[in-house]
């Protein structure tokens, strides 16, 4: 049973002797007070500011701290849920607790029922790729930017399905993956549409018809992304950015997502069922080799052909010979002229070696003197000594 309360005189005298510099013991025995009285008096003051009696919170919560975490613990789990599925949960803890309480106890940690943000539906390699384009383009200036033409498709329900649902957050959540909804560009039961923008404005808006392929798709840029970019005022350049799977598929002349289903995924037939066999990494490579030097063959055999029809002139047929020597290059229309020619040549290459043989036997003559004559020399050399030692 509570005591009853002090009145506010003594609680202020108490206030005051603590203020004097007397502690909790002294203040305790010269106005008979519990010490545990003064300090919860003393305690309250310095938190508080006051010693009047604070106002008090009512009847005491239905939802214990335990029922309380547990249900943050639901919500986090799944944001989506509803309170009645809260209330069951409850109910099932041994906590039966109705709507608003639940909803009041997830407002006291922070989480508030709001409408789930639409996001579309992206991969981990998807949100990595945006992450690197967003960091690889940060720095450009307002005015590379302002020459951008923007374009993506999007799609409008037509009935309940693009309803609101709300989720459980916290503020600045908005984005999180588990608080949106996911969303996907080419869905049944809508109206697709194709659109671009730019700083100075927006584009032309095109209705899609039927299914999305990529002759399809390059219609729409061929058709409206241009046209669009000169009535904005963008200037003359045109240039749209396009993935290696997206060339790839615009020259073989397919859908990229049936070029990357195919390589990724191929379905092969076993007996009489079509069966879809999954592939690793090194397994794609091979495929991708294949399936390039197959286009390469087939693209070297086109070329040869269409040179071959290019050159046949459908002219009377002509022989001829060609012959290429160190002198040059030269053709002979018939046989007898070229017998002609190599015999000329023949008949100029013994005269020079003739005229070679006899320069070399006049080489050896004049060889043959100049030795005479140095011998000679010698043998003059040693008479002159010899008269000029009789002599002495």
């Amino acid at each position: 049973m509570r005591s009853k309360e002090l009145p506010k005189e003594l609680r202020d005298r108490i206030v005051a002797r603590h203020r004097s510099g007397q502690g909790y013991k002294r203040i305790s025995a010269a106005l008979k007070v519990p010490k545990s009285t003064v300090a919860s008096i003393i305690l309250k003051w310095k938190k508080f500011g006051t010693t009047r009696t604070l106002p008090r919170p009512g009847r005491p919560a239905k939802l214990s701290n335990r029922g309380r975490r547990d249900l943050v613990r639901e919500v986090k789990k799944n944001p989506k849920i509803t309170v009645a599925e809260l209330q069951r949960c409850s109910r099932e803890m041994g906590e039966s607790s109705t709507k608003s309480t639940i909803t009041a106890a997830l407002h006291q940690s922070g989480l508030y029922g709001r409408v789930a943000r639409r996001k579309p539906l992206l991969s981990a390699r998807h949100m990595k790729a945006r992450i690197e384009f967003a960091k690889k383009h940060m720095k450009d200036s307002q005015t590379m930017r302002n020459k951008i033409l923007w374009s993506d498709e999007t799609k409008i329900e037509l009935f309940g399905v693009n309803s609101k649902r709300y989720v459980w957050r916290k503020p600045g959540t908005a984005h999180h993956l588990p608080n949106t909804i996911p969303t996907v560009k080419h869905g049944g039961g809508s109206i697709r549409l194709w659109g671009c923008f730019s700083a100075a404005g927006t584009g032309r808006l095109v209705a899609i018809e039927g299914k999305m392929n990529a002759a399809k798709y390059r219609d729409i840029l061929e058709e409206n992304l241009f046209q669009s970019a000169q009535d904005l005022r963008l200037g003359r350049s045109k240039c749209f950015y396009y993935t290696d799977v997206d060339k790839v598929a615009y020259l073989m002349g397919l859908n990229s997502a049936d070029l990357i289903k195919g390589l990724c995924h191929p379905r092969e037939k076993v007996s009489n069922e079509w069966v879809t066999k999954g592939q690793n990494v090194q397994q794609v490579s091979y495929l991708i080799g294949a399936l390039s030097m197959s286009v390469y063959e087939k693209m070297f055999l086109w070329m040869v052909v269409r040179i071959n029809q290019s050159l046949d002139t459908k002219q009377p047929r002509q022989y001829f010979i060609g012959v290429l020597d160190i002198a040059g290059f030269e053709i002979f229309d018939v046989l007898a002229e070229w017998k002609q020619k190599y015999e000329e040549s023949q008949t100029e290459l013994e005269g020079a070696q003739k005229e070679a043989q006899s320069l070399s036997t006049e080489l050896f003559k004049l060889k043959n003197s100049y030795e005479e004559s140095l011998d000679h020399l010698e043998t003059m050399k040693r008479e002159n000594n010899y008269l000029q030692e009789r002599k002495i």
